[in-house]
């Protein structure tokens, strides 16, 4: 007998931007993970169109701060085997839910995460996302663009992931003029 391995290539989501606050993620980054995104088709009689396909993607972020009070979490783990009127259950799956009180955050995430600086986070956040639009906009690679700004490869990839608290706002303008509109 044989048997042959016919391989295809599939197609997936490479990237992925927050429909809210235009947060992005390529596949390759551990931020991709942290999007959501919802699916639904519209049924007879519905506010949103029957029959249409109403979709959004969402950052964690933009989830929490937009469903927050609504939001119920779910634990799901191992069950030990328990006694149910005398005979003992078999271990299974089981759900343990719990309430989890999620606290609505102000409309600058540093400060609600104690940074001394929040205001110049939150402004540097803006411009590097500015930076990241820019960049896909032109379909650039990191290496393009690194280029084109005169800077490191791995210091461009730092900044879009979000490690530019030691570059200046200065510094990301400049960037950002590099780039032009």
């Amino acid at each position: 007998m044989s048997k042959t391995l016919d391989v295809r290539p599939s197609s997936f989501i490479s990237s992925i931007t927050c429909d809210r606050c235009s947060a992005s993620a390529q596949h390759s980054e551990h931020e991709f993970e942290h999007f959501i995104s919802v699916s639904i088709s519209a049924g007879w009689g519905s506010p949103l169109e029957d029959g249409s396909l109403v979709e959004i993607d969402l950052c964690h972020a933009c989830v929490v701060a937009t469903l927050g009070p609504w939001l119920r979490f779910s634990l799901q783990g191992w069950a030990k085997p328990m006694h149910m009127d005398g005979l003992l259950a078999s271990v299974e799956d089981v759900a343990v839910t719990r309430d989890v009180a999620i606290p609505l955050g102000s409309t600058n995430v540093y400060a609600d995460l104690g940074y001394r600086d929040a205001a110049s986070m939150k402004r540097k956040s803006r411009l590097v996302m500015e930076l990241g639009r820019r960049i896909d906009a032109r379909r650039l690679s990191q290496t393009e663009a690194s280029h084109l700004l005169g800077i490191e490869v791995d210091v461009l990839t730092s900044i879009r992931r979000g490690r530019f608290g030691r570059v200046s706002e200065r510094r990301l303008s400049e960037l950002l003029d590099r780039l032009g509109n």
